[in-house]
């Protein structure tokens, strides 16, 4: 019998931005976007941090 573990094998991908590059930005434009808060019921409180 063999004694082996098994281990799961993750692969976690970042990009780290900072808030003055288009591509922050335009993510927070996407987020911030009427359509975006309707379709889920959002509560305006939660897109003020970003």
């Amino acid at each position: 019998m063999s004694n082996s573990t098994v281990l799961p094998d993750v692969v976690l991908k970042t990009k780290f931005v900072t808030l003055n590059l288009k591509a922050y930005q335009g993510y927070v434009v996407y987020v911030d976007r009427q359509d975006a808060k309707k379709e889920y019921s959002a509560h305006e409180k939660m897109f003020t941090f970003y």
